[in-house]
């Protein structure tokens, strides 16, 4: 099942049904469901309503149903505020937490934000390409604005490479990345890799060093001061990286500090700045061992 047709399944008729037709299959990156307030479908630079009113109890409806009605099941992820369906769509929640017993709960939910998951194998082969070129993954990094494909493509990247031969460690935080149920992954990460899920990237990194013997290890989202040095580790155990970051430019990247510590270490090769339809690489850049600088790349390949 296609991820708008699970999306679909969970709403009001008349709202599946609007998010299903020919004109937004292909678009949709979030559906925002507000009680008290409309469904709306957005995708970069727009938004349609799809239902004009959605009530709180509709939403609870709507939830319990998404959580196959066990919410004792997802206090963890809900306290966190958010939870992934089977086909690894991540819903983000908002309303009201309280913190009980050390821990936070959802108390009440008041809205929901469904980012829209899709595979799109083959998006990756540029990406792939490069960071094989000398027969051995080397580290990168994927940056764009949010909704640019960094997790389309990240994925992908993991699913080649492990097709390749490679052990892949996957640091699945939100479980968007490889959508497991029951250890199985619902989306398509190759058939040799291994997911840790539920941790922090920095915690699943060392777990898979220690335990999984990687040749490559990938995340999604790094920015928390505990990553570069999770990074530089995998690093000096001969493992490549790849992860992804927040930014528009490498300039961007480079200003913010956890970021830049990343990308100014010695464990990435390529930064690659996306844009476009998933897949599309904008600028490509390789850093220079003698320099310690980000080079443009200049064959004229992308």
């Amino acid at each position: 099942m296609e991820a708008l047709e699970e999306i679909a399944g969970y709403l009001p008729r008349r709202a599946g049904d609007a998010l299903l037709e020919a004109g937004r299959r292909n678009r949709v990156e979030n559906v925002r469901l507000r009680a008290g307030g409309a469904i709306t479908a957005e995708w970069h630079g727009g938004v349609e309503v799809l239902a004009e009113r959605i009530t709180p109890v509709e939403l609870r409806g709507i939830v319990a149903g998404m959580l196959k009605f066990s919410p004792y099941a997802w206090e963890d992820e809900l306290g966190q505020g958010y939870f992934t369906l089977p086909g690894g769509c991540r819903a983000g929640v908002a309303g009201r937490f309280h913190a009980e017993g050390g821990r936070t709960r959802l108390a009440e939910i008041a809205s929901l934000c469904i980012r829209v998951a899709r595979a799109c194998p083959g998006c990756a082969a540029d990406v792939v390409r490069r960071l094989m070129a000398d027969g051995y993954p080397r580290g990168g990094i994927l940056l764009s604005p949010p909704g640019g494909g960094k997790t389309t493509v990240l994925r992908d990247a993991v699913r080649e490479l492990s097709l390749r031969g490679f052990t892949v460690g996957l640091a699945d935080e939100r479980d968007e990345l490889a959508a497991v149920r029951e250890g199985v992954p619902g989306l398509d990460v190759g058939p040799r890799t291994d997911v840790v899920r539920g941790i922090s990237k920095a915690e699943a990194f060392s777990r898979l060093l220690r335990a999984m013997a990687p040749d490559v290890l990938a995340a999604d989202e790094i920015g928390a001061a505990e990553d570069a040095e999770a990074i530089e580790n995998a690093a000096r155990a001969g493992t490549a990286v790849l992860v992804t970051a927040h930014a528009g430019t490498l300039a961007e990247a480079l200003t913010r500090r956890n970021v830049a510590e990343v990308l100014n270490g010695g464990a990435l090769t390529y930064a690659f700045l996306l844009g476009g339809a998933p897949g599309t690489v904008r600028a490509v850049y390789r850093r220079e061992l003698r320099t310690d600088e980000w080079k443009p790349e200049t064959d004229g390949s992308v």
